[in-house]
């Protein structure tokens, strides 16, 4: 468990500042990143022996692509997609910390390995990436309140994406759904929670 956990750590020190820079560099780059996602993301699709389990992750992944692709046309789609970034991975970080010092009961019926703990910190670190609306001074909305809500409402997003794929995974007996990134399991291991909280923000935040 330790050895995985500092690969872990590791890889997530090394390879989020180069997303965060091809974000901000965006153009080639960014759709180069998308294809990589996307490639590898399909090649674990193709692992799934369930073939409604498989077509329905793989529509998913569509919206998903498109959704940041539409996303990435706007002026301010540094801020966006950083955004989105940063609450998926505060999510997912608080998720984990929470889970490994608290442990408590775990959700069984949809992954052995999530707790409700987890889910608590999931949720509290969500709320952090307020900071970056304040630093950056980019909000949402006029509201502080609303944006807090937004970010709330993010968090229970990013959450239920994250039980979605491990629930897919349960239902096919895999623990994950590839090897490629080390110590994390999959691409699609990876980007649960944001394939959905990116959706989220094209169809509910930028297109209305």
């Amino acid at each position: 468990m330790k050895k995985n956990f500092i690969k872990r750590l590791i890889f997530s020190f090394l390879i989020i500042p180069i997303i965060f820079f091809i974000l901000f560099v965006g153009n080639d780059y960014f759709k180069i990143l998308l294809l990589l996602i996307f490639l590898g993301a399909t090649y674990e699709i193709l692992n799934i022996k369930n073939n409604i389990y498989r077509l329905s992750i793989l529509i998913i992944l569509f919206f998903f692509i498109y959704s940041c692709l539409e996303i990435h046309k706007l002026n301010n789609s540094f801020y966006y997609l950083s955004l989105i970034l940063i609450v998926t991975i505060l999510s997912d970080t608080g998720g984990y910390v929470f889970g490994k010092l608290f442990k408590g009961k775990k959700i069984k019926y949809i992954s052995p390995n999530k707790t409700y703990f987890g889910f608590l910190g999931s949720i509290l670190f969500a709320q952090l990436s307020i900071f970056f609306m304040i630093y950056n001074k980019y909000y949402i909305y006029n509201s502080l309140i609303l944006n807090l809500v937004l970010l709330l409402g993010s968090s229970f997003i990013v959450i239920f994406g994250d039980l979605f794929f491990s629930f897919i995974k349960r239902k096919n007996g895999i623990k994950d759904y590839s090897n490629l990134i080390p110590g994390h399991g999959g691409i699609l291991d990876r980007i649960d929670g944001l394939v959905f909280l990116t959706i989220f923000y094209f169809l509910f935040i930028i297109k209305l």
